[in-house]
């Protein structure tokens, strides 16, 4: 499903441990990004920078699943509403559970109004 970019680990004062993760998944000429961060499991937090293309769907559904499960949030970033970016985001979202969404994504951050706005006029 996904591929990893980046793993960051260290330990705070108390020796509990910092880390980060980033994956890319593979989205042919778009881009999908998951960063999970956070110290201990369970209180960690995910973000998801664009979804790729289509088929990437069932990815981002997986990991919107996955991070129900373990209890967390997700905040979703859009940099831009280019089919190689979004189109992921909308399937993953469509053929998600209702009550996972609401459970685990905080917010849905557009790069700006005027852009989607320009793209539907």
């Amino acid at each position: 499903m996904q591929k990893i970019l980046m793993n960051y680990y260290e330990y705070d004062k108390e020796r509990h441990i910092i880390m980060v993760d980033v994956y890319l998944l593979p989205a042919n000429e778009g881009d999908c990004l998951w960063v999970r961060y956070g110290k201990k499991e369970g209180t960690r937090h995910n973000i998801i920078i664009d979804g790729g293309v289509e088929s990437n769907g069932g990815d981002i559904a997986s990991i919107i699943e996955n991070i129900a499960e373990r209890n967390e949030k997700v905040d979703i970033f859009v940099t831009h509403i280019d089919g190689d970016h979004i189109r992921g985001l909308i399937k993953g979202i469509g053929i998600s559970n209702a009550e996972v969404l609401k459970k685990c994504v905080d917010t849905i951050y557009f790069n700006n109004k005027k852009d989607i706005l320009d793209k539907f006029r």
